[in-house]
């Protein structure tokens, strides 16, 4: 996978939402500290909206949100490099 600045791992999906539309969107793992953000721009320069680090139980993490009609990107990482 490709890294961040920080030497973390991440990779990149782009949604579309919809206006009322429910979304939760879980990264779990036993293998590492997770972490998720959803904004504007690109992955490797993401306006971040929202971000979670731990939401999801010990250390998974977790983005609940409403849609609005905006294309999102997410992001999906470790929290830190290694």
């Amino acid at each position: 996978d490709p890294t961040l600045g920080d030497g973390s791992y991440f990779d990149c999906f782009t949604i579309q939402t919809r206006p009322g539309q429910t979304l939760q969107i879980d990264q779990v793992s036993d293998e590492f500290d997770s972490y998720l953000a959803a904004g504007s721009g690109s992955c490797a320069s993401m306006n971040n909206a929202i971000s979670d680090d731990d939401g999801g139980g010990g250390l998974n993490s977790r983005l609940a949100f409403e849609g609005d009609c905006s294309r999102l990107m997410i992001s999906v990482n470790s929290l830190s490099g290694g």
